[in-house]
């Protein structure tokens, strides 16, 4: 999973380690839509603990994305703008839903949350977006940020996995850095060699 966290830097560290450290807490035990929704939840109510605890700021949240295997299948989850793709014989299919206003990512204009964990003054519902998906022979997942995926388009992503079998993360953040590197770039690479690169 991957969780990028919003409020200015410190905030977003101490909100991105509550979620991470929350969900790890209790991603073993989920098997269904349901446990990744009760998850999920569990997680923006410590962000909402932490901050009326004085833990960080009022405001700060995080985007998270995940995913789970299970022998033949697999659930993926999100909240917020950070993605998860299937990468399937050489393509590339969106796996989340992205909660944000405005269609044009990245350089050319911005994009803004309309869901995400924490993130506000007081609790708002948090909706995830769960997708159940099966795992075939030489299936693999990528995990990103909006680091990368507002940097380099979609199909740029798929012809740099292709092209690179050793290390794809660290092809993906050294294109997004190479493309001007505006954010936190987070990338996980899930298959036969798995690689993480930040």
């Amino acid at each position: 999973m991957i969780a990028d966290g919003m409020g200015g830097h410190e905030d977003g560290q101490i909100a991105s380690r509550i979620v991470i450290e929350t969900i790890a807490g209790s991603i073993e035990s989920v098997r269904d839509e349901a446990d990744v929704t009760t998850m999920i939840e569990n997680a923006h109510r410590k962000l909402f603990e932490a901050m009326y605890s004085g833990q960080g700021r009022p405001g700060m949240g995080s985007t998270i994305v995940g995913v789970v295997f299970f022998d033949y299948e697999a659930l993926v989850f999100n909240v917020g703008d950070s993605r998860a793709y299937e990468l399937r014989r050489g393509q590339l299919l969106q796996l989340s839903r992205d909660d944000t206003l405005g269609v044009d990512r990245g350089r050319r204009g911005g994009h803004a949350l309309t869901q995400s964990l924490g993130g506000t003054a007081t609790p708002q519902p948090v909706s995830p977006h769960i997708r159940r998906f099966r795992l075939d022979d030489h299936v693999g997942v990528l995990l990103c940020s909006d680091g990368l995926t507002d940097m380099v388009q979609g199909n740029r992503i798929g012809t740099l996995l292709a092209e690179h079998a050793t290390n794809p993360a660290e092809h993906l953040a050294t294109a997004a850095n190479d493309a001007g590197g505006k954010d936190n770039i987070t990338v996980v690479v899930i298959g036969p060699k798995a690689t993480a690169a930040a």
